[in-house]
């Protein structure tokens, strides 16, 4: 008796779904790994020249460290003229499995990740 056991990569496709925003006002970062920490600083600092009281900065995951830096690098540099308030929660993600043969359904998982929410006044 042959093990017909095959592999998930040969029926399905992987993807993950953008983590879910609620429509970003003018004053809120989001960041990532990909972009380097002074374009964010200089988004902030503009937004704080602007007039803006308040700038909220969001990392998701692996963006936890570079928000708490820039979060940090932003009460330095303002030689403490602003105050941190920081929030931390779970925020749900979803994986798609989408078929790679007719007959195979689609499939999608839940899973968590941690996230920072840093206001900044």
């Amino acid at each position: 008796m042959a093990d017909e056991s095959v592999d998930e990569s040969e029926l399905y496709r992987f993807s993950k779904r953008p983590a879910f925003r609620p429509h970003a006002a003018a004053n809120e970062i989001y960041i990532t790994r990909q972009k380097n920490l002074i374009v964010y600083f200089n988004r902030a600092q503009e937004l704080f020249d602007s007039g803006e009281n308040e700038v909220v900065i969001h990392g998701l995951g692996a963006a936890i460290e570079p928000a708490i830096r820039l979060a940090n690098l932003i009460k330095q540099r303002s030689l403490g003229k602003y105050t941190l308030f920081v929030n931390t929660n779970t925020v749900p993600l979803i994986d798609d499995y989408e078929p790679l043969q007719p007959d195979v359904e689609e499939k999608a998982q839940v899973r968590y990740n941690s996230a920072v929410h840093i206001r900044i006044r």
